[in-house]
């Protein structure tokens, strides 16, 4: 049986990446056995199927109606194995029809209450993105750390303008500063239920001095003063040990495999 804190790792990815699609107008799919989206943008994360939920005498099927429907349209497209899809052996499916398996992306989460506070880091001040200029400000930190491709910053910067500045957007960023200098970002995505920590980076020559770990539970506190009650991330291996040093722990995996590269 699938663990809660999975299970809340696992709601809170799938909006955050329904929230960018939706945000920007793009083809939303909702159904009872699939949740899926697609753009046709040259990047797989963004044609992902995010929700597998078959019976596994009608998997094959679907899984090949899936794949042919998402062939054809020509862009990339990604399909996200994580502990609650069904039928069980979904991965072996996909890899018997030649998906490649990446990374497995390690889903994270602590309580926001008992989350621990990191030592503070002299100079920094933690700024909440407002304007447009704020928000380039933070794409330049965070995306040649973070993104995927031009194509998800794209669409990034793009989902953020139409969802605006408001502090109680379901979508918030911050810029960290020393001595006036932005040096780190980090993201609060609320559309899932809990604070969504997200893009948590910090510039070269800024690291090793706390400012990853204070960006993080900034973000967190920002969540916890909405009423939430669990944040969650996915962790990088850079990140990890900041992660575990504030009290998060390991729930599951989410896997991506990426779809077969046209013969």
């Amino acid at each position: 049986m699938t663990s809660d804190a999975c299970l809340k790792v696992e709601r809170d990815f799938v909006a955050a990446w329904w929230l960018l699609a939706e945000a920007t107008g793009h083809e939303l799919h909702d159904g009872p056995d699939l949740r899926w989206f697609h753009t046709g943008l040259p990047d797989p994360h963004l044609n992902p199927v995010l929700t597998t939920r078959l019976e596994p005498d009608e998997a094959d099927a679907v899984i090949d109606r899936m794949i042919a429907e998402l062939t054809e349209r020509g862009a990339p497209f990604m399909w996200w194995v994580t502990p609650s899809s069904s039928p069980h052996d979904l991965a072996a499916r996909l890899t018997n029809r030649g998906f490649v398996r990446d990374e497995p992306w390690p889903g994270m989460t602590v309580e926001t209450d008992v989350m621990r506070q990191p030592s503070p880091v002299p100079g920094l001040v933690i700024r909440r993105v407002t304007t447009d200029e704020e928000l380039e400000t933070y794409v330049e930190l965070f995306a040649p750390m973070l993104s995927p491709s031009p194509a998800f910053t794209a669409l990034l910067v793009e989902a953020t303008r139409r969802i605006g500045y408001d502090e109680a957007a379901p979508e918030v960023h911050y810029v960290g500063f020393v001595d006036r200098q932005p040096v780190a970002t980090v993201s609060l995505l609320t559309a899932g239920g809990a604070a969504g920590i997200y893009n948590v980076a910090t510039i070269e020559r800024a690291r090793g001095r706390g400012i990853g770990a204070a960006m993080t539970a900034a973000a967190v506190e920002a969540g916890r003063q909405r009423g939430l009650t669990t944040a969650t991330l996915q962790a990088s291996t850079m990140g990890r040990s900041i992660y575990e040093s504030l009290g998060f722990r390991q729930a599951c995996d989410l896997v991506p495999y990426r779809s077969p590269a046209p013969s």
